[in-house]
């Protein structure tokens, strides 16, 4: 939730504290922070806050080509909103950004260099694209030249890969979601919170 300030300009807050324990939590933190979002935490909560203009960026009227997110330590359950926040940052820069190499389950010990299926359909629904790097080398995620029209409702594979396509309606409106319930499995009221957006 911390993340969608990085995709609608404003403020997030969230009652509780950063789970510095938990696995791949500073690498969730450093990820929001690539976005241009600082994670603090006050008053019993960790809040975000993103203006709706970078002032850095209509001082110098460029702004700075994007850099390979933060990814190290990152659990394979969070690739998801990895993906969701490369994509904004794409949309953002008009730039393509560079995507590490990555494992897309808790088994693999192998980074795919190629993307399964559902990772580019996740992609394309969110209207960026995926460019391949040359062998063992990261590829690239920009904003797709041309959307495909939507067909049918994507088949969420895990909850977070359905709370990140529901937020990647930020990035594009109408997305259809076959399996809404995957998202109340992780989060009971996430879609009446969701709507509430």
């Amino acid at each position: 939730f911390l993340s969608i300030a990085a995709l609608n300009p404003g403020k997030v807050k969230l009652a509780g504290t950063w789970a510095v324990h938990a696995p791949g939590a500073e690498t969730l933190r450093a990820l929001l922070n690539w976005t241009g979002l600082r994670p603090q935490e006050k008053d019993g909560g960790i809040s975000v806050f993103r203006p709706e203009k970078d002032p850095k960026a209509e001082k110098s009227g460029t702004v700075a080509a994007p850099e390979t997110p933060p990814h190290a330590g990152l659990p394979a359950a969070y690739t998801p909103f990895l993906l969701l926040l490369t994509a904004a940052r794409a949309k953002e820069t008009r730039q393509a950004v560079p995507l590490p190499l990555l494992a897309f389950n808790e088994e693999s010990t192998e980074e795919n260099v190629g993307l399964p299926l559902y990772v580019q359909e996740f992609l394309d629904l969110i209207g960026a694209a995926y460019t391949p790097g040359k062998s063992g080398e990261s590829g690239f995620v920009r904003t797709a030249d041309k959307l495909k029209p939507q067909s049918g409702a994507w088949t969420a594979p895990s909850p977070i890969w359905a709370m990140c396509l529901a937020l990647g309606a930020y990035l594009r409106p109408q997305i259809k979601l076959a399996n809404p319930g995957a998202a109340t499995e992780l989060m009971p009221n996430f879609w009446h919170l969701y709507n509430g957006l």
